[in-house]
């Protein structure tokens, strides 16, 4: 029993001892590649982190700049940004989420405006000058680019359900651009499209409001004429005095009051109606006050009314009579 035991002690040491040697022998041939599999792995990790963080860092920043570059809203509706800025942003953030597809929108809404107003990009409103009219061959070319710009994103976003409002965004441009260059039949067939488009995305209000639009065409056919100065006729200059009926000097004139007609038969000859003739300046040393009334006489409209002193009032003296006359001898 005692060498059964003691065979199962050695036994158990050498096998043991042959285990350790094993790992060994593993880790002298293979721990390099292990460890620089391990550190590989960790650096990629670290690495795949601060890619995602600058990543996000310029995702921000590029939408800053976008958001910088589009300005803001005018009072008409139109955006103050520069489209050349929001063109650069687009080619230099392509690959960034949609913020090529807004920045290309924007720069053509941008110059859609411009057309609408005409008046060039980057007018101020409110003290706008003859030259900075929009002439017409300035205007279709804007009206041209607007549209290469509209189609472009609409191209791009065909086939991404995810950016469906961009497409539509894009297809309502079109139509704007139709309207504006006075294709009307091509503006109906963009607005057809719009409404497909949009009920298959699940916007039925667009649909219906593009139906709408398709539907009201024909009252753009014979737009209104806007006349200018020059085309307006002149307003001439009469003197009320050369209307019929008109009061001049020396004519009769009935003045009708609350109180009834006052009838005035004649104005004076140096009577102007045109003349309206000038108030005099006052001060306030023009202004006198009026005199009290005095003691026992009723007070005038605007005279202060003196209230006389009681007699035996204290701190008054009291009235004496007057002395009898003498008898004269």
């Amino acid at each position: 029993m005692d060498d059964r035991q003691t065979q199962i002690q050695v036994g158990a040491g050498l096998q043991e001892s042959r285990l350790n040697t094993d790992l060994i022998a593993f880790l002298e041939k293979w721990g390099t590649w292990i460890l620089t599999v391990v550190l590989v792995l960790v650096a990629g990790y670290v690495g795949l982190a601060k890619y995602k963080e600058y990543n996000a860092a310029r995702h921000d920043d590029a939408f800053e700049q976008y958001a910088s570059a589009r300005g803001t809203m005018g009072t008409d509706g139109v955006l103050t940004g520069s489209p050349d800025n929001l063109l650069r942003i687009a080619a230099e953030h392509g690959n960034r989420g949609a913020i090529a597809h807004l920045a290309r929108l924007d720069a053509a809404e941008i110059k859609l405006g411009a057309v609408r107003r005409g008046l060039r990009m980057g007018t101020d409103l409110g003290a706008t000058k003859p030259e900075d009219a929009l002439p017409p061959e300035e205007a279709a070319t804007l009206t041209k680019e607007a549209g290469e710009l509209f189609s472009q994103v609409k191209a791009d976003t065909a086939s991404d359900k995810t950016l469906a409002l961009l497409n539509l965004r894009a297809q309502w441009g079109l139509a704007a651009v139709a309207i504006n260059s006075g294709d009307l039949e091509g503006a109906r067939r963009v607005f057809t499209e719009i409404a497909a488009a949009a009920k298959n995305a699940g916007f039925p209000e667009q649909a219906e409001q593009a139906t709408k639009r398709a539907a009201s065409l024909d009252s753009l056919a014979a737009p209104p004429v806007l006349l200018s100065d020059k085309d307006l006729p002149a307003v001439a200059n009469v003197a009320p005095t050369a209307f019929p009926g008109a009061p001049g000097a020396g004519a009769p004139i009935t003045i009708t009051s609350p109180d009834g007609e006052v009838p005035v038969t004649q104005l004076p000859p140096e009577f102007d109606p045109t003349i309206v003739p000038a108030t005099p300046a006052r001060t306030i040393n023009d202004i006198k006050p009026a005199e009290p009334a005095k003691p026992g006489e009723p007070a005038k409209p605007g005279q202060p009314f003196v209230i006389p002193p009681e007699q035996g009032q204290p701190g008054q003296p009291a009235p004496t009579a007057p002395p009898a006359e003498q008898p004269k001898p």
